[in-house]
C-alpha cells in the first residue's frame, strides 16, 4: 500500500459520495413526479351523464354478477362500462372492481345491498352533493319496496335473453322492506 486512506479521508470521500448519491435521487425523483404531475388530467366533478339503454345495462349488470363482479361492482360496472362506451372519458379510467369491496353487503357483511350501494356510488359521480341525496333516497325507497326480481328480469330469463343463461323460468318475487343485503336475502 503505496498511499494509504486515513479515517479522515475515508469519511470525507464517502461523504461527499452520499451527499452526491442523495443529489442524483432527489433530481429522479422531482424529474419523475413532475412528468407525473404534467400527465395527470383531473376531471371535475361531477362527471358527464347521459341516457343509457337500460335493458343492455340490465343485461350487462346480470352477466357481471355471474362473472366474479358480485353485486356492487356488477351495478357499478354495468352502468361505468355503458357510460365508458357513450362517452368515453373520465369513464375509461375508472375500473368496476373499485366497488369488489360492496359485494354481499360489504364484503359480505350482510349490511347495505350490493347493487343499491353501486348504483349510490355512480349516482355520486354524476351530480351534485345537493342532487344526489334525494336520489339515492329514492332508489333507497323503490327498493324497499319493490317486488323484485322484476316481471322485466323474470320476463327476460325464461326467453334466455340474459347473457348467463342460469335460470329458464321465473324466479319468486319479493319485498324485501329493507336496503340491508341480510334482510333482503332472508326474505327472498
Amino acid at each position: 500500500m503505496n498511499n494509504p486512506v486515513t479515517r479522515k479521508d475515508f469519511l470525507l470521500k464517502t461523504s461527499k459520495a452520499a451527499v452526491g448519491l442523495t443529489a442524483v435521487a432527489s433530481v429522479s425523483s422531482l424529474v419523475t413526479t413532475a412528468t407525473t404531475k404534467a400527465n395527470t388530467k383531473v376531471t371535475p366533478w361531477p362527471w358527464p351523464y347521459t341516457a343509457l339503454d337500460k335493458e343492455a345495462v340490465r343485461k350487462q349488470g346480470h352477466y357481471l354478477f355471474y362473472n366474479d363482479k358480485d353485486c356492487c361492482a356488477g351495478t357499478f360496472g354495468a352502468i361505468s362500462t355503458a357510460l365508458a362506451t357513450a362517452i368515453g372519458d373520465p369513464w375509461t379510467n375508472i375500473p368496476m372492481e373499485i366497488m369488489l369491496y360492496g359485494r354481499g353487503g360489504g364484503n359480505a357483511w350482510g349490511t347495505l345491498c350490493g347493487c343499491l350501494n353501486g348504483a349510490a356510488a355512480l349516482i355520486s359521480l354524476v351530480t351534485t352533493k345537493a342532487q344526489s341525496g334525494p336520489l339515492i333516497s329514492e332508489l333507497w325507497g323503490w327498493y324497499t319496496q319493490a317486488e323484485l326480481p322484476t316481471d322485466e328480469s323474470n320476463a327476460i330469463a325464461v326467453s334466455g335473453q340474459f347473457l348467463v343463461h342460469n335460470y329458464d323460468q321465473e324466479l319468486p318475487q319479493n319485498v324485501s322492506g329493507s336496503p340491508l343485503c341480510h334482510a333482503s336475502v332472508t326474505e327472498w
